[in-house]
């Protein structure tokens, strides 16, 4: 496995963990250090916390473990589904440094994807 890809995926999940974990456990956190989920319901920002949350645990174990890799690759597609979500959030309120943030995300996800298909 290329070194690069396991350092994209390790920092990718690991940012795709705290993020989920933070929306799931801690909404009123997450809500005052992101300005794009204050027009969100609680029960939709749960959804995405663990959406992201199993999104990072699939962009890594099947790979690594050899379990139906393939779930690699569409845990990638999920998750690049998400931050275009959040790039029209963050575009809407002007954030346009957490929208690049966000797109570098899609960037990552492709790389850590696309060799996989």
């Amino acid at each position: 496995m290329n070194i690069l890809l396991i350092v994209v995926q390790v920092v990718l999940a690991g940012m795709f963990l705290m993020a989920g974990v933070m929306k799931m456990m801690m909404q009123d956190k997450a809500r005052a250090m992101t300005p794009a989920l204050r027009g969100y319901p609680r029960s939709f920002i749960s959804f995405i916390g663990l959406a992201e949350f199993l999104g990072a645990l699939g962009i890594t174990l099947p790979v690594w473990t050899g379990i139906l890799p393939i779930l690699t690759p569409l845990a990638a597609l999920g998750l690049s589904i998400i931050m275009l979500g959040a790039i029209y959030s963050h575009l809407k309120l002007k954030g346009y440094p957490n929208a690049g943030l966000a797109l570098l995300f899609i960037i990552g996800l492709a790389y850590i994807g696309l060799p996989l298909i």
